[in-house]
């Protein structure tokens, strides 16, 4: 499931936005593709999930911001968001165990406070509206990372994924 989603993301939201001729692309892509399924290289979940935001700044948002240029809807870059967003503020998985976030003290300190007011919706327009991420492109596209925030916490995260992909 992951698998797909991480080629459906590479290849809807990502190869669009580098400015490669097409041969280069496909072999960065393939290349990309096989680090994830590399039976030998294991990752722990919290080192992946190491600073989040602002891997998501650095590593997705320029693919979102290049994908929305190029008049596609970067459809997995938001729904990656949104799966960011309902992490940090419920601070649980989807069974309800605790989570372990580890951040920047200012994102860490954010989201208890977003989660403390309890109002989501508010919580989440905050969150796409930060200065931080230097562009109102979130804001605008809150509508569709707000769908797909309420279908993470009304069906779980990989029923939500199952019925994007």
């Amino acid at each position: 499931l992951v698998s797909t989603f991480v080629n459906k993301f590479i290849n809807h939201d990502v190869k669009n936005t580098i400015n490669l001729d097409k041969d280069k692309v496909d072999s960065f892509s393939k290349s990309v593709l096989e680090r994830f399924s590399n039976p030998y290289i294991r990752h722990l979940l919290y080192s992946i999930m190491l600073n989040s935001v602002s891997k998501y700044k650095a590593r997705i948002l320029p693919s979102y911001l290049e994908s929305k240029k190029n008049g596609i809807v970067p459809i997995y870059s938001m729904f990656a968001l949104a799966g960011l967003f309902v992490l940090y503020y419920r601070a649980t998985d989807d069974k309800g165990e605790s989570v372990v976030l580890n951040d920047e003290n200012v994102f860490l300190e954010l989201f208890n406070t977003l989660r403390a007011k309890k109002d989501i919706n508010r919580a989440l327009n905050t969150f796409l509206s930060l200065e931080y991420w230097d562009t109102t492109e979130l804001s605008s596209d809150a509508e569709l990372i707000n769908k797909y925030v309420s279908e993470i916490l009304l069906k779980g995260s990989a029923k939500a994924l199952k019925d994007l992909l």
